[in-house]
């Protein structure tokens, strides 16, 4: 009765070699984990995953106040270069200094006429104040004249619907103005 209990390895029909060799392979890569062991690993690795994890932290703090030194490093570069530009390469003797002259503002000048060319139409009066700027700087006489929640950008101001269309024609050849601008109607002076 015990024999049908137990398995005898030498009454089986297995080699005993055979049978022996796979014991000795199998004991030999046994691992035998009790509890306490893997509550051992499981608390190990949870403390290398939080110090790897502080460490990577302090890394990227460290990763980002060097980005913030460089970058505040270059705005005072660049404003240091924009005194330097604006003041003059060797600054004035403190003596030798003239005393401030006030200096007036030229009186805004003021478009009057009746007909204007309208470039584009904008919905963010920040993008149309660009396009203005953008057009002051190549030398026209842009303004933006608000209709409703639009901003229409125009330029300049022309008694005679002839000399407005003349101007027209010379700004599309220029590639200053879209093939769809136009001469309107223009109420009342604009202050530039």
């Amino acid at each position: 009765m015990q024999g049908e209990l137990f398995n005898d390895p030498s009454r089986s029909a297995v080699d005993p070699l055979r049978a022996n060799r796979a014991e000795n392979w199998l004991n030999r890569f046994r691992i035998t984990l009790r509890i306490d062991h893997l509550s051992v690993v499981a608390i190990s690795a949870l403390i290398l995953y939080v110090l790897v994890f502080s460490f990577g932290v302090e890394k990227g703090k460290e990763m980002a106040l060097n980005e913030i030194k460089a970058e505040k490093a270059k705005k005072m570069k660049m404003a240091e270069e924009l005194q330097t530009v604006q003041v003059g390469v060797e600054p004035p003797l403190p003596a030798a200094a003239p005393a401030p002259v006030a200096v007036p503002k030229p009186a805004p000048s003021v478009l009057t006429g009746k007909y204007t060319i309208q470039l584009i139409t904008f919905t963010s009066r920040p993008r149309a104040e660009e396009e203005v700027k953008k057009l002051k700087s190549k030398g026209q006489r842009a303004f933006v004249l608000p209709s409703g929640k639009f901003f229409l950008i125009c330029i300049d101001a022309f008694e005679e619907m002839k000399d407005a269309r003349e101007k027209l024609a010379e700004l599309q050849s220029e590639g200053l103005a879209p093939d769809d601008a136009y001469v309107r109607p223009l109420k009342g002076p604009i202050k530039l």
